[in-house]
């Protein structure tokens, strides 16, 4: 079917057929360091008529409370149990199937949300390299310690990322027992200019083909995120309804397949990476990628 547009003239008729929003951060809600206008109000207005709304995002850079804060700061109410980013999502897959220590490749939130869940991490923070020529870089790297409690890899957005740690986590995962997780498949990072920066989907790659291993992937399109969301949706007495519950976002390559591949309705906003030219392309394309709803802003859910 093709996709339908929303407006202020057929959204009412359409919120009323869902119970749960779930929200993407960077480009739905936000964009860069900016609030997407009218969103504060649509989301207020959501609550207001009942509704369940949740943040859903890719970026492992943040916890919980570093999410809600920086929300707090741009007008918007939030508490932590609202928010799944894929450090929190990591750390809540890896309390299920964790062995032994977890070695990651990832910043300082993915520790804080891995130790509030219980579990031995080591790894994130700058690992520094020998370049003093005390030894050489080749020696250094023969010679980089492991830890032979590590028993898992999880690769996030590291942004003390380098050859050192790089070489670990290939040598960790050598073991086939050792268990390799990724937090998501973003290679680039939203950015306000026209330049290019690497995001953890590169990291992750590297790993893989190095290491001969393919991750398990926890963020958006993938199934650990979404069990994440529904396991706490339940365990607060109100379990997700996969057929009322509308993901908006603004990527056709994780979104909108996170929504449709779950059985979730998928509303497409052109306020970050897509535009609406990109519709006759998505409409030729996989039918995951396709939205079933599509509007130049989730401000519209506010326009009821």
């Amino acid at each position: 079917m093709p996709s339908v547009r929303l407006t202020p003239d057929n959204v009412g008729a359409f919120i009323d057929g869902i119970d749960t929003f779930l929200f993407d951060c960077d480009g739905v809600v936000w964009k860069d360091t900016e609030i997407i206008p009218g969103l504060p109000e649509a989301l207020v207005s959501l609550r207001k008529k009942g509704k369940r709304v949740l943040f859903v995002s890719n970026n492992s850079t943040r916890t919980r409370a570093e999410y809600t804060a920086k929300m707090a700061n741009m007008g918007i109410e939030a508490s932590p149990e609202e928010v799944f980013g894929t450090a929190y999502a990591t750390a809540h897959y890896l309390k299920k199937v964790a062995k032994g220590k977890i070695y990651a490749m990832a910043g300082e939130p993915m520790r804080k949300e891995l130790e509030l869940r219980g579990l031995t991490c080591i790894g994130p923070g700058p690992e520094p390299i020998d370049d003093e020529g005390k030894m050489g870089l080749s020696t250094a790297l023969l010679q980089v310690p492991l830890d032979p409690e590590v028993k898992t890899v999880c690769v996030g957005y590291d942004p003390h990322m380098n050859i050192i740690k790089l070489t670990k986590a290939i040598n960790y995962l050598r073991d086939p027992e050792c268990l390799f997780v990724g937090t998501n498949t973003d290679r680039a990072l939203p950015n306000p200019t026209n330049r290019l920066i690497a995001g953890t989907g590169c990291f992750i790659e590297f790993v893989a083909q190095t290491a001969n291993r393919e991750p398990t992937y926890v963020g958006k399109p993938f199934t650990p995120i979404f069990d994440c969301i529904s396991e706490e949706c339940a365990a607060a007495g109100k379990p997700l309804d996969p057929s009322r519950t509308l993901m908006i976002g603004d990527n056709h390559l994780t979104d909108i397949p996170f929504g449709n591949c779950h059985g979730l309705q998928t509303l497409l906003v052109f306020t970050g990476h897509c535009k609406e030219t990109d519709l006759p392309s998505l409409a030729d394309g996989p039918e995951e990628r396709r939205p079933g709803y599509y509007s130049d802003s989730a401000a519209v859910l506010g326009q009821s």
